[in-house]
Formats: C-alpha cells, structure tokens, sequence
C-alpha cells in the first residue's frame, strides 16, 4: 500500500495547511509551526536537523490522523505533492519522529510528485544504463575553483567497478551546447551534473555551465529543460542548492524538469559534502546498473547516508517524478562498464610529460580566459609563451589549459619537456608517432620532417613545449643540437598549428605573444594554502593566510610547500608564521650568492624541508642525481646502498610527494599504470648546492649507472616484444644517456646493446646504429654472445630502415655467432627473424624454410611462446600464398598454444588472423564469430591497435554487405583508437570515410555520418549481436556459379575450391543436428568436384542447386544471358576500362583510388542497366578495401565477366587483397 500525501492552501497569504491522504483529508497544520523566524527554539534544517525533522513529522503525520495511520501500515512508498512553491520549499525529507533513526525518507521511498492530471505514464521498459557527466567549473572570480577533474575520476571509479554493462559518457567540453549533442535523438538517458548552481538576480534557480573559451554560461531552468526534455529518463544535478527553489515556477530545477515530463530529477537540498557525494552516487548507481528502479535505488542510498557522520545527509536528496507510478529498472547484464572519457583521449599527448594538478588550481583566472581568448578563437596566435620565474606554476597552467580548451584543437595536443634537450631525430620522431605517422616508412629524416609539416596543414594541432628556456640558453651557447631542434621547431607554427610554450624568459620569436605570470593575488595564495593543509583548513585564519602569500610574493610552490609542511605540524599558524619570518630574515645571509627573489625562494625551500624527518631529508638530499623522471625501483636502487627487501625509499619518495617536494605522474606500461617522480627543475640547484653530502657522489653516481644499465635492459627487453613503453624511454631519455659514463667494462657494451636499440625506438637510426656498432666494437674478441646480438640488432634496425638485403647479410653473421656458442633459442629467435624478412621481399618458399627451421628449434628448448609466434608468422604466409587450408592449420596450432601459456594478446592476434582467412574464403559468419572474440581479448588487454585493426576488418565485412551504417561505425572506432595510440593506420581510416562519402554521395553520408557519429558502440553491439551480413540465396548462388566455373572454365582452381567446400562442411558439421540439410547440400557439392554423382533427393531442399550445377557442367560453364554479344569498339571501350580498374585497385595510393571513384561516379548514373550499375557498386566497395573474393557474387552476365577479369588481374602474382592479417 502506497501513501499519496497533498498539501494545499485555501490562499497562498494563509498559514493553515491542509493534508490529504490518498484522497481523504488527514488533518490541517500551521505553517508558522516550520518557520524558524516564527517558532521559538526551531532551528534552521542545516543546524539542527532532528529538532526540525520532528515539527516536519508533526505536520506531516499529526497523532492519530489517517496520515498517522497510513504510515503505521508501512506502505512501500509516500508520494508527495505541494501544492505550492511555498510549501515545496520546506525540506519534507528531513521529517523523523525519533531523531536520528527515524528518518521517515529511510523507512519506504519517499518522492514528490505532480498533481495527478500533469503526471503521465512510465514507459514501458527500459534499455542499458547511460550515464552522460557534466563536470563543469567555469572560469569566474564569482565561483570557488572545484576539483572537477577529481569529481569526473570518482564517478568512473564507481562507474568502472561494476560488473554490468552500463555505459558513462563525458559531455566535454562542458557546455550546454555538448550536452544537447549527446542526448539529441536519444531517449532514457541519465543526466549526472556536477559543478556549481544558485539563483540569478531574478530569482530562477541557474546551472552554471561553461562556453567554449571556458567563461560561465549561466543556463536558466527553463533553457536547460528545453535542452534535454524528451531525451533522458534521470537528471541527477549534484550543484549547491540545486533543489532550492526561488520565485519563479522555474526556480526548483528539479522540480521544473518533472513539469516539462522529465520522469525523474534528483536535486541536492543543500550543498553535499564530498564523502557523501562519493556514498550516494556509489550506492545509488550501482543499484541503477544492477536492475534496481530508481525509487527504491534511492531509497538503498538513503540508508547508507544515514549510518554517516552526518546522518542527516540521507535527507538532503530530493527526487521528483512526473510518472502516475514507480517507473521501471533499467535492463541488466553482466558485462564490462563502458567508460568514454573524449577529453582523456584528447590529453594522450600530454599524458607523462605534463605533470596532473593535485586538487583544485587555485587563480589564475584572467591567464586562463587570455589563453582561453587565444585558443579558441578563430584567428590564434602561432606561438604563445607563458613566462616568469621558477615555481610560479607555468607547467601547471599550461596542464589545466590544455584540459580545458584541448577540444579547439581537431589534430589533437602534444607536449614535450625541453628541461633536457632531446636531440632532433627524437623530437621529430616522437611528434611523427603522435601525428600518427609510419616512421618506419621514412628511411631519411628530412622526409619524415616534410610529412609532420604536411600533416599539420590538416586540421588545428597545439604543439605545447615546457621549459623551452633550456633549449633556448642551449641553442645560445652554439650547441649543435639545440641550434638544429630549434630550427625545425620554429618551421611548425602555422595556420593550423600553434605552439604553447612555458619558458623563465621571452624567447624573441617571430610573431610571439606573451604571457607573463607574477605571482598569486592574495586572495588567491591564501586559497592555495588553505588547500595544501586539509587536515588543518578549520583552523587557518584566512587573513593570516592571506598575509603569508603577501610575505612570500604570491610564490605558489613556496605557498604549496609551506602548507603542505604546516599540514604535518601541530603548532598554531600565528606561531607557525613568526616562526617562517624569523627563518626568512635569518636566511639573508645563507643565500647571498643569488638574487633576492632566487634567495627567498631557497628560503621557503630550506623552510620547508626544515620540516622533514632526518630520513626524508636523506631521501631528498640525494635525488640531484636524477635529470629526468624516475621509478621508485630506480630510486631503490641508487639510494639504498642495502636494497633491503622493504625499503624505505618507496615510501619516502611517496611523503616527498604529498609534501610537494616532488611531482608525480601516472603513465601507462602494459596492463597497469606506473608512476614517474620528478623533482622540479626549480629545485635542484637548491639541494645539489645546499643539501647534497658531497662524500657520497661518487657511489651514487656508480650505483646511478648500474641502475641505469638494468633500466635500460627492462626497457629493451619490453620494446623486443612489442610492449607499448617507448613513453618511459623518452620520459627517461636523458639519464639513460647519462648512466653510460657511469659503467664500464663489458657492462658498458650490454649498456650500449640495449640504448643503441632504444635509441633505434625512438627514432634516432643514426645515434642507433652508432651506438650499437660501439658494442659491436666492444664486444669483439672479448664476448661473442655480445657480438652476435649486436648483429642481430643491427639487422632488425637494417629490416625496420627499409634495407632488407643489408638485414639478411647481418641476420647471417649473427646466425653463425649464435651456433657457435651453442644459443639455440637465439638461434631459434634469428631463423624466426630471417623468416620474416625473407617474407617482406616476397620469397615465400624462403621464409617457409626459415620458419620451419626456428619451429623446431623452439619446440626443441621449450619456448612455447615463440612456438606459438613462428606458427602464427607460417599461417601468415600460407594465407598470402593462397593456401586457406594450411593457413587456419597453423593458426589453430598457435591459438592453443597461446591459450595454453596464457597469452592473451597472442590469442587475440591469431583469433584475428582466423577471422580474416575465413572471411577470405567467403564464410563471413564464422570469419564474424573468430573477430568478435579477438575483439574482446584485444579490449580485455589492452591493445587499442589491434582492437582498431579487428573493428576495420569487421567494418569491411559490414560495407561488403552493404550495411554502411555499421561499416562507419566500425571506421569511426578505428580511427579514434588509432589516432589514440599515434598508429600510422589512423590514414587508411580516414581515407577509407573519404571514399565512402564519395561512394554515397555528400547527402546520404551527411544523414549516415549523423546518425552514426554518436552511437558508433552502439550500433557495432548491435550489429554483433544480430550477426547479419549477408543472404543465404546469394550464398548457394555464389557456390552454384562457382562450382560450375572451377568444374568447366577455371579447372586449375578446382582443388583450392574444394579445399573451401570441405572446411565449409566441416563447419556446418559442428553447430549440430539442426544444420543436417547444410550437411548433405555440402557432401554433394563435394562429390561433383570430386567427379562423383552427387546423392541428394529430389524433394531435398537444396536440390534445384544441385541441378544447376550438373546442368552448367554438362553446358560447360554459366548460362549466357542474352544480349552477351558486344560489338568491337565497344568490346575494346570495356577492356579499357577492366584494364584501368586493375591498375586503380592494386595501386597502393590512396589518392589514386580515389580520383578513380570520382570517375566512376558519372558512369554509374550513365549505366545502361541494372547490372552495369551492380559492377560500378562493386568495384566502388573494392576501392573502399572490401573484399574482392565475393563482392560480384551478385552480378551476372557480362558484369560478372568484367567483374572476373578484374579479380583475376588483381590477384595476379598472388597479390593478396583486402585487409592484412596482423602477425605477432
């Protein structure tokens, strides 16, 4: 039994109140009596929510009323309706008739309502659970800076905890605009907002959302509802005083989006503090995605909150319905979440080289609307420099500018500390890598460089370069590298690209705006005090505050420092300041080599790390040792002479960090995230000169060495197998290079070894190959095992260069090193990689050798890893060859074998392999089944490439078929895991939309692209759910017509097509009893090509095919259409145009392709009938990659005549076509 509760005035100047119950009046109660101006005693709801929680509950559910007794039945829900702003106004959550335990919101649900004529009815059902943020804190000195970046990381931890298949999309930027992008056309959607609201001057309750340059937009209740109505079935708006209403019927923002038929609107009563946020939201969506309808999901948060330190938070949520009853669960299953985050993908440049800002970014306001105005506008300044002295936060400011405004920038952001100077191969490699481009394809370095200054002519790209006053002092100074960066740097600003760059001076470049930063405003300093000491904020007088940021210029790593250390003390801050200015004084004379403001801040240092434990600051005096990020491991290694099993170092650099000593970064490496630490440029002259025991270097510096040399071994290792870490050798660049000096003897040449290889990684081939013939040289007479996995490298550089005979010759020599000293897994390596580029340069029959060689080799030792990866490199072969048979032996051998050692990615990869022969030999179901899987191992792993190459070759199934929502779909993925992982295939995706919109016309792809755009992961779940590629009737004709033509015309591809038919039926075989006639339609297909009669009863289904085989064989090839016969000039017209089809198809060109379909478009709209209209689509979709094997399955006549002809002069040479299989 439900309780349906109104409230109603005879006049709105009237204090009586009656209260009716489920139709029947209750009772009446004076309105004065919730008046806290009114009633002696009665608290504001905020100060004392028991005492007024009782008069609500006296109201409510006055002693022996029809209320009262309704309640004590216990129903499963009280809805409530007011019908009044007034009396809407009042808290009704809080009502309790036990203090804090009888919380009557936490007995049954308790919603409020509409009166019953404005309600309508729920939906029937709902879909999965789609969850669209809006974390928005926008540029303003009227709003206190949030720490939104820590709001939106909270929600996709509890989010991306669950195990259901829900889905948490980010609407960045956070604008109103991007908001009604995500949820136009949509329905059911839950709107989560976080950030700020209030009230305007005329009292409408008002979101504070952000514009594009970042400044407030402040958007009204009546807007916001017009925005989203229609769309979502949840609006949850987590802003200060949300739910309070002001004057105007829009001023509840909750309530006004029920009155516009929104089912439900949560609001915040009053503001929610952050460990409460974290508790409802948890709570409430974890039920959501758990099948929970959102009443009781709330009621289940209610309860939570209400065993909280402020018991009284479960009262602060306020739900809204405009259902005449409870609205239904969203749909559940077990799955993985699905978190969208466009600003992290957006941020993938920036990610290890610009260090997160902890909490929230305190002032700065007017720099960042400047840069806003620049970055976003559209006429931008070509290069910005942000400057000023050490520490006042130029990379901070640059990192929060880049999260804000990276969405102005289509090519992306990309960000490279100049701290240390990189030489000029790695710089240009780096950005190639980010712009997505092959660097292996560029041999010379000049035309890797002209293709980044192509590329950046595309679209907006921000190039962001941190402490560039290195490089600038560097390239004064006449040094050789810094002279040749800079003049490759200052040749990439241009209308589309732009750089951002923070520097202690201006840099004096051509068309340079800049942007100078003083100190924080007193106000602002303050601010950033308070938050460096959250375990002490109740206690600091903002004045004394703001008058310590006045002593020390606004400094804002000096303010950072002394907060944080005030934090770990526990003397008062009056006592804490005379104590600071006491030490500054005393200071004057410690410093005296520097200027004054260099002196103050090495007295706010030294203040600071006064403060530290004689350990911590042992700790800290020695990290000088370190240029350039470093891992704890390394840090252990260097500084603890023990290497204690537990070592303190770990947790010393962790305080070191909180205390803001030092800077801390997450970056990704394999399956998990690492962190970097990184001592801040501006502090090292200040240990290296004043804190570091000089006695100790010279064993630091030994031990620096040694863990350097084991460094770089780990990453040689990681980057020989694939693994995705060349972000840590750049982040590590410069003390990689350093450690050399500090190794010697044969050491140094293993040191060598491994740099020469990193170096080869990151793009420098020539200082690659120099250092690597210095371990060669090293190496010789004194270690052969050395000398031969230095020509062994030298080859794979050879190989990867574009220098295969120069490979083979080096491969050969480390060949025989190998067996000289008995390696017989690096022989087995060697043979696998003389395979492989016998494979490259075409010798087939070569590679085979080689790979059977390394094959068994590697069953001989073990390696059942390299075992598998040798199957998988020999099924890739045989599939080039044409061998389909031989090909999917292989890469059944490898799957188990990678199933057996546990290798995922190995797995996915030949998972991927097998959906690409099938779909070659025309079985796109189960070519569809095997790319499914591969595509949930390479999501389960990690591997956003291969995922993009598995959703490619899925797309290009869909577009065969025709079905180029899906197709889009699938290109849309792809491009934006590939341009995510800098992966040269980002082109191929991009070219392959162009052709398609060219295919389509400007029109049509116009309505696909916006239909797809938004719901690309949607529509490929669907569409691989669904499975439907393709006709079974064009199947058995396509089998019939090719049957008939390998029987009579095409005799020499009789064994390969029965090679396809025997696998088909092994195929139907193993799905059951169901596909019985399959079966027997195959056994008879088999026994033609095998020149037996096929045994199939007249009445059997398949029977007319079988017929038409036997009567094409005995016609000796496919019935003739009338009309065949084409006169000559006509007849050589068509060879003409077959001729240049073949040349347009094979062309590697995509420029070429598609000025061909350019072409063609005309033709098509000429074509004399249907089926020359059919071959034009066909050899369109073929441009577009599709699969040539089975495109003109559908056409007949002389268009399947000229469509042969094609096939068969592309495929000449047996030149493989469609998408190539990945290998390992």
């Amino acid at each position: 039994m439900d309780i349906e509760l109104h409230l109603a005035r005879s006049d709105a100047r009237q204090t009586e109140v009656s209260v009716t119950c489920n139709g029947a009046l209750s009772h009446t109660f004076d309105l004065r009596t919730l008046m806290p101006t009114s009633t002696p005693g009665l608290l504001h709801p905020i100060r004392d929510p028991v005492t007024y929680g009782k008069a609500l509950y006296a109201a409510l559910f006055a002693p022996d009323s029809p209320a009262e007794q309704a309640l004590a039945a216990k129903p499963a829900c009280i809805l409530l309706v007011a019908a009044d702003e007034e009396l809407d106004a009042l808290p009704w959550e809080y009502a309790s008739d036990s203090g804090l335990g009888g919380w009557v919101a936490c007995r049954c649900s308790f919603v409020r309502g509409l009166p019953t004529e404005q309600r309508s009815a729920p939906p029937a059902g709902l879909g999965r659970l789609h969850i669209v943020a809006v974390a928005s804190s926008p540029l303003s000195h009227n709003l206190a800076p949030l720490n939104i970046q820590g709001e939106w990381t909270r929600l996709t931890e509890i989010v991306g905890g669950l195990d259901r298949a829900v889905m948490l999309e980010r609407a960045w930027p956070s604008t109103i605009g991007r908001l009604r992008e995500l949820v136009a056309g949509q329905q059911q959607r839950v709107v989560h907002f976080m950030g700020h609201g209030g009230q305007n001057t005329e009292g409408e309750a008002v979101l504070c959302f952000e514009r594009t340059d970042g400044a407030r937009e402040d958007v009204s209740a009546r807007e916001f509802v017009q925005r989203v109505q229609g769309s979502v079935f949840l609006v949850t708006l987590n802003a200060c005083q949300s739910a309070t209403p002001g004057e105007t019927i829009f001023g509840n923002l909750a309530k006004a989006l029920v009155r516009e038929q929104v089912p439900y609107a949560l609001g915040m009563r009053f503001s929610i503090v952050d460990d409460d946020a974290l508790t409802f939201s948890r709570d409430f969506y974890s039920d959501l995605a758990r099948g929970v309808p959102v009443e009781e999901a709330l009621l289940q948060a209610r309860l939570t909150l209400a065993k909280s330190a402020r018991a009284w938070a479960c009262g602060n949520l306020v739900l809204y319905t405009s259902l005449t009853h409870a609205g239904p669960a969203y749909a559940t299953e077990l799955g993985q979440p699905d978190v969208r985050d466009a600003q992290e993908d957006a941020l993938r440049g920036i990610i290890g080289v610009l260090p997160e800002v902890q909490g929230a970014f305190q002032g700065r306001i007017d720099e960042q609307i400047q840069l806003g105005t620049w970055l976003t506008g559209d006429r931008r300044p070509r290069i910005m420099t942000v400057h000023g002295n050490g520490g006042q936060g130029k990379t901070a400011l640059a990192r929060v500018t880049v999260e804000r405004f990276a969405h102005a920038w289509p090519g992306g952001v990309w960000s490279m500390t100049l701290e240390t100077v990189p030489t000029r191969a790695v710089f240009v490699t780096s950005l190639a890598r980010f712009l997505g481009i092959n660097v292996q394809d560029s041999a010379e370095p000049a035309d890797l460089e002209r293709q980044i200054q192509l590329r950046l002519r595309r679209q907006r790209t921000l190039l962001v370069l941190d402490n560039l006053e290195t490089l600038d002092e560097a390239a004064k100074a006449q040094d050789a590298e810094a002279l040749a960066l800079i003049e490759f740097i200052q040749q990439l600003p241009g209308e589309r690209t732009s750089l951002l760059c923070t520097s202690r001076h201006l840099l004096g470049w051509n068309g340079e705006q800049p942007l100078e930063l003083p100190g924080l405003a007193p106000d602002d300093g303050a601010a950033l005090f308070q938050q460096s000491a959250p375990n002490r904020i109740e206690e600091i007088d903002h004045s004394l505050a703001r008058q310590l940021s006045q002593r020390v210029d606004g400094h804002p790593l000096g303010l950072s420092l002394l907060g944080r250390a005030f934090n770990d003390t526990h003397i008062a801050l009056s006592a804490f300041l005379a104590d600071h200015e006491t030490y500054l004084l005393s200071a004057e004379n410690t410093y005296i080599n520097v200027n004054h403001r260099q002196r103050k801040m090495f007295a706010n240092f030294a203040y600071s790390v006064r403060w530290l434990s004689p350990e911590l600051r042992d700790t800290l005096s020695k990290l000088w040792v370190f240029h350039a990020p470093f891992l704890p491991v390394v840090a252990v290694a260097v500084l603890d002479a023990e290497v204690a099993e537990a070592s303190p170092v770990e947790a010393h650099l962790h305080t070191l960090w909180q205390r803001g000593l030092l800077t801390r970064e997450a970056i990704p490496l394999g399956d998990d995230d690492v962190y970097l630490y990184r001592l801040p440029p501006v502090m090292r002259p200040y240990i290296e000169q004043y804190l570091a025991d000089e006695r100790g270097r010279e064993e630091i510096l030994k031990r620096f060495g040694e863990a350097s040399a084991g460094l770089a071994k780990n990453i040689y290792g990681a980057l020989a197998d694939g693994r995705a870490i060349a972000t840590l050798a750049l982040q590590c660049y410069d003390d990689l290079a350093r450690g050399l000096s500090f190794v010697e003897g044969i050491a140094q040449g293993y040191y060598l070894l491994y740099w020469g290889w990193i170096l080869h990684w990151l793009g420098d081939q020539h200082m690659g190959v120099t250092v690597t013939e210095q371990a060669l040289e090293m190496a010789e007479g004194r270690d052969r095992a050395l000398e031969g996995l230095a020509q062994n490298n030298l080859a794979m550089i050879s190989r990867a260069t574009g220098h295969p005979h120069e490979a083979l010759r080096l491969y050969e020599q480390a060949l025989a090193i190998r067996r000289e000293v008995d390696d017989r897994a690096g022989e087995g390596a060697t043979l696998n990689n003389l395979g492989g580029v016998y494979d490259d340069v075409g010798q087939k029959q070569q590679a085979l050798t080689y790979f059977e060689q390394a094959l068994a080799i590697h069953r001989e030792v073990g390696n059942r890893a390299m075992e598998g990866t040798t199957l998988n490199n020999l099924g890739g072969v045989y599939n080039a060859m044409g061998h389909k048979q031989q090909a999917l032996a292989y890469y059944e051998q490898a799957l188990a074998i990678f199933q057996e050692v546990s290798d995922r990615a190995g797995e996915g990869t030949t998972l991927n392999n097998l959906g690409h022969v099938y779909d070659a030999m025309g079985q796109k179901q189960q070519a569809l089944t095997y790319y499914e899987q591969a595509l949930a191992i390479r999501r389960e792993v990690g591997n956003r490439a291969g995922e993009g190459t598995t959703l490619h070759n899925i797309g290009m199934m869909y577009a065969d078929s025709g079905q180029f929502d899906v197709a889009l779909a699938c290109a849309l993925l792809a491009k934006a895991l590939y341009e995510y992982v800098q992966s040269p295939y980002v082109d191929d995706e991009v070219q392959w939309i162009a052709a398609l919109r060219l295919h389509l016309g400007e029109q049509q792809f116009a309505s696909l692209f916006a239909q797809v755009e938004h719901r690309a992961d949607e529509i490929v779940e669907r569409a691989l759910q669904e499975k439907d590629l393709s006709d079974e009737d064009e199947q058995i004709t396509f089998i019939v017509d090719k049957t008939i033509t390998v029987m009579t015309t095409m005799q020499e591809r009789r064994d390969e097509w029965r090679e396809d038919i025997t696998q088909a039926l092994q195929d139907v075989q193993q799905r059951g009893t169901d596909w019985q006639i399959e079966v027997e339609f195959f056994t008879a297909v088999l026994a033609i090509l095998d020149g037996q009669p096929p045994s199939l009863a007249a009445d059997h289904p398949y029977a007319p095919a079988i017929a038409a085989i036997e009567d094409g064989i005995a016609r000796g090839g496919p019935e003739p259409d009338d009309g065949d016969d084409v006169p000559e000039e006509e007849a050589q017209a068509l060879a003409v145009f077959v001729q240049a089809s073949i040349a347009a198809l094979r062309s590697p060109d995509p420029q070429e392709k598609m000025a061909f379909m350019q072409q063609l478009v005309p033709l098509q709209a000429q074509a004399p009938d249907d089926e020359m209209q059919a071959l034009f689509q066909a050899i369109q979709l073929a441009l577009l990659g599709g699969d040539l094997a089975h495109l003109g399955d559908h056409l007949t006549s002389l268009a399947r005549e000229m469509w042969d002809a094609i096939v068969a002069g592309v495929q000449q040479d047996d030149t493989p076509s469609g998408e190539a299989p990945d290998t390992v």
